[in-house]
């Protein structure tokens, strides 16, 4: 019977402070990859990383358009306004809406280190 053939890996063994291994563990943690060794690999090989990124006032000022939105949706429904500033409040709300996505998809694209 035929042995498989088994890949031959090499070791390489790094020694840390606490204080680098936590900050290297961190960076880790803002990648895709579920290991601190396949992060190694990939900055020891100068493989392209992607790197998540959060914003935090983005996802404050997100927070707070969904809350205006859905209160801009009660006036307008609850409101008192004539046809032609129900209509220039719902336009409004599309500009807001599609002025998000552009900057949603501007944050996604240009936050990938490489």
């Amino acid at each position: 019977m035929d042995k498989p053939i088994r890949k031959t890996y090499k070791c390489i063994s790094i020694s840390l402070t606490q204080e680098s291994y936590d900050k290297a563990l961190a960076y880790c943690r803002k990648t895709p990859y579920q290991t601190l060794s396949a992060y190694g690999r990939k900055l020891l090989t100068q493989e392209p990383i992607t790197v998540y990124y959060r914003n935090k006032s983005f996802d404050e000022f997100t927070e707070s358009y969904i809350l205006f939105k859905n209160s801009m949706e009660i006036i307008l429904v609850r409101g008192n306004f004539n046809d032609y500033e129900k209509q220039r409040l719902l336009a409004d709300i599309v500009d807001i809406k599609e002025i998000i996505n552009k900057i949603y998809d501007h944050v996604r694209e240009n936050k990938s280190l490489f």
